[in-house]
């Protein structure tokens, strides 16, 4: 699948997955064992030659507990980087999804979806 090959070619409209029609866009990742996240970045736009633009705007990452979708990354509004990432409080899990809200021109358009074990052994 294009949103998880660890390849983020902006240069390669054809490397992107593009999600278009009624938003919300939803694009959801299953494992058969539980796994442990803490961090996320996603890579998104259109590359006009120069630089990248019309990232994802506003979408929310969810983790399901087994009963319902619940929320890990609500609400992130008015994102104008391509290259997103945050880290969230750890979550174990079997199934994540990324919760589009709001694009430029109603098209979702991403190069690379990707998620990481939660830091540790960090001193400050």
């Amino acid at each position: 699948m294009l949103l998880n090959d660890g390849f983020g070619r902006i240069e390669d409209d054809n490397a992107r997955w593009v999600g278009r029609g009624k938003l919300p866009h939803v694009v959801e990742f299953r494992w058969a064992t539980p796994v442990e996240l803490g961090a996320a970045r996603i890579i998104s736009g259109r590359f006009n030659g120069v630089r990248v633009l019309d990232p994802l705007a506003d979408f929310a990452i969810e983790e399901h507990d087994g009963k319902t979708w619940r929320p890990i990354l609500p609400g992130i509004k008015n994102n104008e980087n391509p290259v997103w990432s945050a880290t969230f409080p750890p979550v174990k899990t079997k199934h994540i999804r990324l919760v589009i809200t709001a694009t430029p021109h109603d098209l979702s358009r991403v190069w690379e979806i990707e998620f990481y074990q939660p830091l540790t052994g960090i001193k400050k």
